[in-house]
């Protein structure tokens, strides 16, 4: 037995409580893509889409070995998982009725982080090292689908590209926080109208379901998704790590 400040209690309700489900009945698109399995019903659906592994080109350049001090995001943590009102008493697990800030993304950074220099007395136990790849590293390998329709290939086109979006990046890796796995994907085997005929058969099925869906005015989860994706500053937002005070404060806010 632990001696604590604070007493862990537990929760009336999990985090999958808050998560609103609209599709409890039928398959997403996704499952029905990349396939699924059900412990509870024993039920299974083979994917259509494999993807190769992605070795680096020619002779690429590592970096020199770093080390930092990790966070890793915590759903016990409500102030940031549960979407607040503000003004009004924090709600938490123990509430009924609660529901899920949103998705969880790191931000695109547009530079890398300078080390911290106030980890430099810590424990090397406790930090995470890795030896990052020079920028301009390229990558190369295949995505390979069997029986998809058209609207389906312009949905797995969509996610890779972010709906051919420009000055839009992927974040790949555990360094994220520092601006280390920053990427582009590009598909070299389709012309970019072969890509926009794609994206429209895509379109054209989502909108019988979603007519709001490409207006960034009205669909407020595409345009965070759209904004995440794109590099970000300091002089734009703030892109460091909560100190344990601000999670401390956090809690005491109304």
């Amino acid at each position: 037995m632990d001696l604590h400040i604070c007493i862990k209690s537990f929760y009336k309700h999990s985090v999958s409580a808050g998560i609103i489900q609209n599709l409890e009945n039928s398959l997403d698109l996704t499952q029905a893509i990349f396939g699924y399995t059900d412990k509870d019903t024993k039920e299974a659906l083979k994917g259509r889409v494999y993807f190769s592994h992605f070795p680096a080109l020619g002779n690429p350049k590592e970096l020199d070995l770093r080390g930092e001090i990790l966070g890793t995001p915590r759903a016990s943590y409500y102030p940031n998982y549960i979407k607040q009102q503000y003004g009004k008493k924090l709600k938490s697990y123990m509430d009924a009725g609660f529901e899920i800030a949103g998705r969880k993304r790191y931000p695109v950074h547009k530079d890398i982080k300078a080390p911290n220099t106030n980890q430099e007395k810590s424990s090397e136990n406790v930090k995470s090292f890795f030896e990052p790849l020079d920028k301009g590293t390229k990558f190369s390998g295949k995505v390979r689908f069997h029986n998809l329709k058209k609207a389906e290939i312009g949905a797995l086109i969509s996610a890779i590209t972010f709906h051919n979006t420009k000055n839009t990046f992927h974040n790949l890796g555990f360094a994220k926080p520092y601006g280390y796995g920053k990427c582009t994907i590009e598909i070299t085997n389709l012309s970019q109208d072969e890509i926009r005929e794609y994206l429209a058969a895509f379109e054209k099925e989502i909108l019988k379901q979603i007519p709001y869906w490409g207006d960034l005015e009205k669909n407020d989860s595409l345009k965070e998704l759209l904004a995440m994706a794109m590099e970000q500053g300091k002089k734009t937002s703030p892109l460091d790590y909560m100190e344990l005070d601000d999670f401390v404060n956090a809690k005491k806010r109304k």
